[in-house]
């Protein structure tokens, strides 16, 4: 009888193995970009400090 983390460990297996790995881009793309775009203001005039 198999028990319960044996089971498991199967399961959580397979997941692993049929899952794709997820990578950001290739060595052959840039890196990814950013922009600073400063202290947001709200609607009510208020500011939140970059």
């Amino acid at each position: 009888m198999i028990t319960w983390q044996r089971h498991l460990a199967a399961i959580w297996l397979g997941i692993m193995l049929i899952a794709p790995a997820a990578h950001a881009h290739t060595l052959s793309q840039p890196p990814h970009q950013s922009f600073n775009m400063g202290d947001l203001r709200l609607k009510s005039c208020e500011v939140i400090r970059d």
